[in-house]
């Protein structure tokens, strides 16, 4: 669908979508407008490039990335925003994409926290939160930050603890109540599918692992759960498996559900990852 107006970069944190938006845009306001009028501004001889760039069957480089700011007519700060933010999304690791979201950043700071807090990603970008949102309902600490800090595992800041709080609250995670104490609207979370939201994700599932490393020497065994088991499988086999710990997952989320009185707060952690490369295309078995 066409936009009213011309697409601003700053306002996008997918690149393949703001050159669809600007395509539409062009196509609805301009009659000459074309995928081979677009290439010839952009000195790039395949016609069909930016085509199977907004299909995501092409990516750019470092070299296109410049013709097509120059062809898309950006200032140079946009032509800078523009090119951190093709490869934030190209990024193979998960490193390279938070270097270049801090860059994206800089540019436009207000508007990609805006598109952040928008689907509640925020929420997983420190590990912590999590904790805190369960923790200031099951527990009244009367805004005493050091208390709340010294209850997660492992310990925060009371600074962390405050902002936390501050954060859930303004992303409508949890509510204050006339009394002081807190309360959700719903207990579970989920996040968007967006680039940054996947960022944060990934990061989060990493703390997590590093937070269930810590546990094994520093949780009593009474206390925790810790288990693993190896298998040699085919890939429908994986898939299968794969359904039965997302089931896995949501029948103890029910039965969390079913506690009358929460008392403390647990992470369940599930991974299953390949030890051993497959095997080369054509090799016996």
């Amino acid at each position: 669908m066409a936009t009213a107006e011309r697409p601003n970069i700053f306002n996008y944190t997918d690149y393949r979508l703001y050159l669809r938006d600007y395509y539409a845009f062009m196509k609805a306001t301009t009659s000459f407008f074309s995928h081979r009028y677009f290439m010839r501004r952009a000195d790039i001889s395949s016609p069909n490039f930016l085509k199977n760039v907004m299909e995501g069957r092409k990516n750019l480089s470092k070299e296109s990335v410049v013709k097509f700011a120059r062809a898309l007519g950006f200032a140079p700060k946009e032509t800078d925003y523009f090119e951190n933010l093709v490869f934030f999304e190209q990024a193979a690791t998960s490193e390279r994409k938070q270097y270049y979201y801090n860059r994206m950043q800089l540019f436009s700071k207000s508007i990609v926290r805006a598109l952040v807090e928008s689907d509640q990603s925020e929420y997983f970008a420190k590990w912590h939160n999590c904790v805190v949102r369960e923790l200031v309902v099951i527990r009244d600490y009367h805004d005493d930050w050091a208390r709340l800090a010294k209850d997660v595992r492992p310990r925060i800041t009371p600074v962390k603890a405050r902002k936390s709080v501050e954060s859930l609250l303004r992303l409508g995670l949890i509510r204050r109540n006339s009394d002081g104490t807190y309360s959700q609207e719903s207990r579970n979370v989920t996040a968007g599918d967006n680039p940054v939201a996947v960022m944060h994700i990934r990061e989060h599932h990493k703390e997590s692992l590093r937070n269930a490393a810590r546990a094994i020497d520093t949780v009593p065994v009474k206390q925790r759960t810790c288990t693993s088991v190896l298998m040699s499988i085919d890939e429908s086999t994986y898939r299968e498996i794969e359904e039965e710990i997302k089931e896995f997952r949501s029948r103890i989320s029910l039965i969390a559900n079913t506690t009358k009185k929460s008392d403390r707060v647990y992470e369940v952690a599930i991974q299953m990852f390949p030890v051993s490369s497959l095997p080369s295309k054509g090799a016996g078995t």
